[in-house]
């Protein structure tokens, strides 16, 4: 198996830079890395406050630092903190009756026996029903404004990241927007749902931007000079190759919004963009 090869190659380097500074590289498992990725994110939230100065990408850094250099003074909000990984396996998968590979979510296709170790060990499964011919995810919907919990899943399962045009940001660290306003008979379900950066969901409310709802939850969006732009969920099909990293939908971080087309302008929150690098064209298993 290629996945396994690759494991028994996984390390960690350094690369000197200029400026007194210097990138730390490890090259691990695509589950340890987001399980590491969502753990400095947590804890950086938790720190980030009116009086700190510190920047999102900077609290990450620091987290990581103290982590691994100052073990007698870690803050105690890091305790107790659990990593959220999100893997999509078929349920023929688990049981053992397909070799239809799982994807980690922001990633593309790990292996099945890395995927069935996770579930056995997770805390909590959601089940999420899905077409069998189309693969598409069925609404949960229920008649009420807050959004359940398994619904929610749904939406940030589908979405991958922020529906604004040109925006990367995770959708697990997104709002929830009713397209149709609620106040304006929105209903609470799939198709009347989106995952939108707290940033694009105050332009949505607060500026001349408009959306409509299109087909299999398309999102048009005009700009206040009358641009317009599409954006689509995520494919979940079952995958025949990983997909780049850096494409929408993979970020294995907060990474910085790149500046939106049309009118808008916005700051950038977060940490340094990832290095890329194209992914084999199949399945490392």
């Amino acid at each position: 198996m290629r996945h396994r090869a690759a494991v028994a190659e996984r390390a960690v380097w350094v690369e000197p830079e200029r400026d007194g500074m210097a990138t730390l590289v490890c090259h691990l498992p695509a589950v340890s890395v987001f399980a590491i990725d969502d753990t400095l994110d947590q804890h950086a939230r938790s720190l980030a406050g009116a009086e700190e100065p510190r920047t999102h990408a900077q609290l990450r850094a620091d987290t990581l630092t103290d982590l691994l250099l100052d073990p007698h003074s870690r803050d105690a909000r890091v305790k107790g903190v659990r990593a959220n990984v999100t893997i999509t396996v078929p349920a023929l998968t688990l049981l053992g009756h397909s070799d239809e590979p799982a994807e980690l979510i922001g990633y593309g296709p790990i292996d099945v026996d890395t995927a069935r170790r996770l579930t056995a060990t997770a805390p909590s499964v959601t089940r999420l029903l899905t077409d069998l011919v189309t693969g598409a995810r069925l609404t949960v919907g229920r008649n009420r404004y807050t959004v359940p919990a398994d619904l929610r899943a749904a939406v940030q399962l589908d979405d991958e990241t922020c529906r604004f045009p040109g925006c990367v940001r995770r959708a697990d660290r997104c709002d929830l927007d009713h397209t149709i306003d609620w106040a304006n008979n929105g209903h609470t379900s799939l198709d009347n749902l989106a995952a939108l950066c707290r940033c694009h969901h105050t332009v949505k409310h607060h500026t001349d931007w408009t959306v409509t709802q299109g087909p299999n939850r398309t999102l048009h969006w005009t700009s206040p000079s009358g641009a317009r732009h599409t954006t689509t969920p995520a494919k979940h099909s079952p995958p025949t190759s990983a997909p780049p990293i850096g494409a929408r939908g993979p970020a294995l971080s907060d990474a910085p919004h790149p500046q939106p087309p049309g009118d808008v302008a916005h700051s950038s929150l977060t940490s340094r963009p990832p290095r890329t690098r194209p992914l084999p064209d199949d399945p490392p298993f």
